[in-house]
């Protein structure tokens, strides 16, 4: 039996250009095709040293599109981070604003 193939896309970044609100944002999209597979997400946003509390999200994904993430509304100095098991993606030192 064939292991399924997964898409991640990761984001971590201003929020501004993904969601259209001022502040900080972490996120990742997935989708698997041949199946489905366990993926769990890892997300925190901070602005201003202001953070949303650790967001950690699972779910059984197949070939429907799966988005998990936080965002942290604000203004200021920005931080994000995202992960899976193995992929760490960190965003500082931008503005929330």
């Amino acid at each position: 039996m064939q292991a399924p193939s997964c898409s991640i896309g990761f984001y971590a970044g201003p929020s501004g250009p993904a969601w259209g609100v001022a502040g900080a944002t972490a996120f990742a999209q997935s989708s698997c095709s041949g199946g489905c597979a366990a993926i769990t997400v890892r997300s925190q946003a901070c602005c201003n040293g202001a953070c949303t509390p650790l967001n950690i999200a699972s779910n059984t994904v197949c070939s429907s599109l799966w988005t998990s993430g936080v965002i942290r509304q604000g203004s200021g100095a920005g931080w994000a981070q995202v992960s899976t098991n193995q992929v760490v993606i960190t965003s500082q030192g931008f503005s929330c604003s």
